[in-house]
C-alpha cells in the first residue's frame, strides 16, 4: 500500500510538470506552428531516455558529412625544402580521417605529403629529391555520414635566378637548377647559387648571386703577338655540368640583374696594359661584352675600378692586375679579350678571366 501511494504521489508529480510545461509554451507553440503531440513525444522520449541511462542523442560533428575546401594552386622551385598550403575541413575529428594523393608521383611522391590537422588544416610538400612538372593533389575526408573531396595543382619549376631561391627560403650554397625564362627557349641549367659572396664592398649584396663558370679561370700562356690586340681569345661561360652556356641564356640571366661582378687578371711580363710604342701604336688590352661587339680599352683608369694598371711599364719584371669589374653597361660579362703585345721572347701575358656573378 505504502509503495503504491508513493507511485501514485510519483504520477501526479509528473503530471503537474507536464501540465506546467503546456501552460507555458503553449503560447509559443501557436506562434510557431509545432503541434503540442509532437512537444509531448519530444518530452517523453528525452525523459524515457533519461530513465534508461542512455546518453541523449546530440548531434556531434561524426553525425554529418565533411566538408573541405582548398583556396587554389600552389607553386614551388625546386631546391626549396618543402611548401605547405592551408586547406578547411569540417565534421572531421582527427587528421586520420583525410587521406591525400598524388596524380604525379614521378613530380612528387604521395609519400612525400603530409596533413596537419589543429584548428585549421594544412598540407606540407616535402620537395627533396623532386622533379619539376605539376601534379594535383587530391585530399579526401571521411566519416560515417559520408565523405568530401578537394584538389590544387603544385606546380614544381626551376627557379629563373639565385635570389628567387633566396627568397623562397634557401640560403645554402650550391648547385641548383635554374631556368632565367621559364616557358622560353632557354633551357634549364644547373649553377651554383652562392648565398655568401663577400668579394665587393658593403654597397653590393652578398646573397643570393647566380654563377656563370668561364673556360679562363686557370692563368694560361696565350700565344705570341707583338702588335695592338693582336690576341683574340674568346671566353666561354659553362654550367656545372661542364656545359656551354648559350648567349641568349647569359642575356636572359643579365635582364634580371641588377649587379654583376666579374674578376679580370692579367700577369705581365713588359706587356703591359697601354702604351704609346714607337710614339705612334697604342698598345692595350681591349674587351668586348656579351650581346655587344664594341671593344672597350682597359687603358681607362675607371674601368679599372679606380686603380692605375700595375701592368703599365716595361721593366723586365713581372707585375700582375687583379680587379672586379662591376661595370655592367660597357664591360660585363667578358665576351673576348684582346690582348698584346707580348711576343714570346721577351715579353709575356698571361690572363684570368674569373666567374660571372649576377644578382
Amino acid at each position: 500500500m505504502l509503495q503504491r501511494q508513493k507511485r501514485g504521489a510519483s504520477l501526479t508529480e509528473f503530471g503537474l510538470f507536464m501540465g506546467l510545461i503546456a501552460i507555458l509554451l503553449i503560447p509559443a507553440l501557436s506562434s510557431s506552428g509545432t503541434s503540442l503531440k509532437n512537444l509531448f513525444s519530444h518530452v517523453s522520449n528525452t525523459l524515457n531516455t533519461a530513465s534508461s541511462g542512455k546518453s541523449s542523442p546530440i548531434e556531434t560533428p561524426t553525425q554529418r558529412p565533411p566538408a573541405l575546401s582548398i583556396s587554389g594552386n600552389a607553386e614551388a622551385y625546386i631546391g626549396v625544402t618543402s611548401i605547405t598550403i592551408p586547406f578547411t575541413v569540417k565534421n572531421i575529428a582527427s587528421a586520420s580521417n583525410i587521406s591525400v594523393s598524388s596524380s604525379n608521383t614521378t613530380v612528387i611522391p604521395t609519400s612525400n605529403l603530409q596533413i596537419t590537422l589543429t584548428d585549421s588544416g594544412t598540407i606540407t610538400a616535402l620537395l627533396s629529391g623532386t622533379t619539376a612538372g605539376t601534379s594535383s593533389i587530391t585530399l579526401t575526408a571521411s566519416n560515417d555520414d559520408g565523405s568530401d573531396s578537394a584538389s590544387f595543382d603544385l606546380k614544381i619549376t626551376p627557379a629563373p635566378n639565385c635570389l628567387a631561391l633566396l627568397n623562397a627560403g634557401v640560403t645554402t650554397t650550391g648547385t641548383y637548377l635554374l631556368d632565367p625564362d621559364g616557358d622560353g627557349a632557354a633551357a634549364p641549367l644547373n649553377l651554383t647559387c652562392n648565398m655568401a659572396y663577400t668579394a665587393l664592398n658593403d654597397t653590393y649584396p652578398t646573397t643570393g648571386w647566380t654563377v656563370l663558370n668561364t673556360n679562363r679561370e686557370t692563368l694560361s700562356t696565350d700565344q705570341a703577338c707583338s702588335v695592338a690586340s693582336c690576341l683574340d681569345t674568346a671566353v666561354t661561360y659553362l654550367d656545372d655540368d661542364g656545359q656551354t652556356i648559350p648567349g641568349a641564356t647569359i642575356l636572359a640571366f643579365m635582364a634580371q640583374s641588377t649587379h654583376m661582378a666579374q674578376r679580370f687578371y692579367k700577369r705581365c711580363y713588359n706587356s703591359i696594359i697601354t702604351k704609346e710604342y714607337d710614339n705612334a701604336t697604342p698598345q692595350y688590352v681591349s674587351i668586348n661584352k656579351v650581346g655587344n661587339a664594341t671593344k672597350v680599352a682597359l687603358s681607362t683608369v675607371s674601368h679599372y675600378d679606380g686603380v692605375a694598371p700595375a701592368c703599365n711599364i716595361n721593366d723586365n719584371q713581372w707585375r700582375s692586375d687583379d680587379v672586379i669589374f662591376v661595370d655592367k653597361t660597357d664591360i660585363l660579362p667578358i665576351d673576348n679579350i684582346w690582348g698584346g703585345d707580348s711576343d714570346g721572347t721577351a715579353e709575356y701575358a698571361q690572363y684570368i678571366v674569373g666567374k660571372l656573378y649576377l644578382h
